[in-house]
């Protein structure tokens, strides 16, 4: 759920269409420990194909658990 206005410039989510059905990716770091965070070198195609999740505040976004998703930098003042 969408708490402010989103768009590009104040993160929104960003969702990798079809990864869903591929391998699931490693979220360890090079200690071995979970830290939730894909290495960016292994995902590039992904990360150019991914579609902004955007909307007023109050609208929802859905999303499968096994899509790579992750929130853009916020630039904005908000």
């Amino acid at each position: 759920m969408m708490l402010d206005d989103t768009d590009l410039e104040n993160g929104a989510m960003l969702v990798s269409p079809g990864t869903h059905t591929g391998p699931v990716c490693n979220h360890h770091g090079e200690d071995g420990r979970f830290c939730g965070v894909i290495a960016r070198d292994t995902i590039g195609p992904e990360i150019a194909r991914t579609v902004p999740c955007t909307g007023r505040a109050g609208s929802m976004s859905f999303h499968h658990v096994r899509a790579l998703h992750g929130s853009a930098p916020n630039t904005s003042n908000r």
